[in-house]
């Protein structure tokens, strides 16, 4: 709360000195913006962020937030009997509102987008309808 009262304080002096109502209406109006999420009760947080681009094709990031979801990927160029593709491969998961670990691993290459969904999420009702 006190960075967004600073933040606001500085647009407002910025606003003020260059003498426009303009600027300090869209100022309040960006400020209110940023902190929408907060209002409307998100509060989770990124806690680990990676990123990396070797520049020739090849990639890989992975990001982290403070309610468990999570995704990582990295993906490539790849030569398959002559013809150049892209390989994607990853994973992705979260918490449900019941605590239930959701889990997807994924490849995606010339054979289209392949899904693996972790075994321990699916759940079988097993009796019999008699």
């Amino acid at each position: 709360m006190l960075d967004e009262l600073l933040a606001l304080t500085y647009v407002v002096s910025v606003a003020q000195a260059k003498g426009g109502h303009i600027c300090l209406i869209v100022a309040v109006l960006l400020v209110s913006i940023m902190n929408l999420p907060k209002a409307l009760g998100n509060t989770n947080q990124i806690v680990k962020y990676a990123y990396s681009n070797n520049g020739l094709g090849a990639y890989s990031f992975e990001f982290k937030t403070s309610d468990g979801t999570y995704r990582k990927e990295d993906g490539g160029f790849i030569r398959t009997k002559g013809n150049n593709g892209l390989i994607v491969r990853g994973e992705y998961g979260y918490l449900d509102p019941s605590g239930r670990n959701h889990i997807v691993r994924y490849i995606a290459d010339t054979n289209g987008f392949q899904p693996e969904i972790d075994e321990q999420d699916i759940r079988f009702n097993d009796r019999r309808i008699i």
